[in-house]
């Protein structure tokens, strides 16, 4: 059974940076650059998976044209700093819930660039913006997270070494 944790949001939102603040210190096993997805297949602790770094000029519908696996992690990384592209962000988030295809797969939500100023006078904000309490029909957990300072970091690698784990969506 294949893991895949997708990381998406909008450009310039940290995703390549977070995904490797993610395989630091993990077991990378095999990394592929192109231009349309970086993967990298990695061990973190005893879980095995596939991070797909999804950039954000890309469509993530294109990340499963050759069908969907069977556990799949949706990581969300918002620029929490940008405040005028909240409303962007939720637009993008929405189309990825809306895909009947991901409806059971849990989604995690990295607010990142929290070592920043603006995004932590945006918090709020951007948690208003992006509804997470009415999102159903699936686990959300959500992270503060600095690719600088390295908050959050180590917590969101815990849990997604958990759900792989327990694969249990």
């Amino acid at each position: 059974m294949e893991n895949k944790v997708i990381i998406f949001g909008l450009p310039s939102a940290g995703k390549t940076t977070l995904s490797r603040q993610i395989k630091e210190k993990g077991n990378s096993i095999r990394e592929e650059e192109n231009n349309v997805f970086n993967i990298n297949q990695m061990i973190l602790h005893s879980a095995k998976f596939l991070i797909q770094d999804v950039p954000g000029e890309i469509s993530i519908d294109d990340s499963w044209r050759m069908g969907v696996p069977e556990n799949i992690i949706l990581l969300f990384v918002l620029d929490t700093a940008d405040g005028a592209r909240f409303d962007q962000a939720k637009n993008e988030l929405d189309k990825v819930m809306n895909n009947l295809n991901l409806r059971s797969f849990p989604l995690i939500v990295c607010f990142h660039k929290m070592d920043l100023q603006a995004a932590q006078n945006n918090y709020a904000k951007a948690r208003g913006t992006l509804k997470l309490p009415l999102i159903q029909q699936r686990e959300v957990f959500f992270f503060k997270t600095s690719a600088i300072t390295r908050e959050g970091i180590v917590d969101l690698k815990a849990k997604l070494v958990e759900l792989i784990e327990q694969a249990r969506w």
